[in-house]
């Protein structure tokens, strides 16, 4: 049954609606004035017709998955989703970006005791040091540790301590 249905569907030959090229346009357009106005240290991949190509085959495939005589809206927005897809984790250079719906910084950010520490004492603010070994305590730091890491912010230049036991950002 299997056999019977891909070989139906490699012989249909949808056809694309005008709704769904709009579609397509329309994204393509967007991808392209998105690119333009990012910086050009920050382009990494370049968004060429190439791309619009992709998203038009992919469009005919998903109407073919679903024995369709044409490339319907539906489909051309299932193939735009799945593009959208591979340039984000293309663009971001971060396969794990599907997965974890984070960037690879945004997870190291939760995972470095440093940043973690100048998160808790915020940009302009400042916070009493037991304040600090309480809030890094609860998420599972030793006062030890926690001494190091405000140690190391202070060499860096990035916490400053005053004399009243306060830390804030330098």
């Amino acid at each position: 049954l299997l056999k019977l249905y891909i070989g139906y569907a490699k012989k249909l030959r949808p056809v694309m609606t005008t709704q769904a090229q709009a579609l397509i346009k329309n994204h393509y357009t967007d991808l392209r004035k998105r690119y333009h106005s990012v910086d050009d240290q920050d382009k990494t991949m370049p968004i060429t017709p190439r791309q619009l190509e992709s998203i038009i085959r992919l469009a005919e495939a998903h109407a073919k998955m679903y024995l369709s005589e044409t490339v319907d809206v539906k489909h051309a927005q299932g193939a735009i989703d799945l593009m959208d897809l591979f340039l984000n984790i293309t663009l971001r250079g971060d396969a794990d970006f599907a997965a974890f719906g984070m960037t690879a910084e945004q997870r190291r950010k939760e995972q470095d005791p440093t940043l973690i520490l100048l998160d808790n004492i915020g940009p302009s603010g400042s916070m009493d040091e037991e304040e600090i070994y309480d809030l890094m305590e609860e998420q599972g730091y030793s006062r030890n540790e926690v001494q190091k890491y405000l140690s190391k912010l202070r060499e860096e230049g990035r916490l400053l301590k005053d004399g009243y036991d306060k830390w804030r950002r330098g």
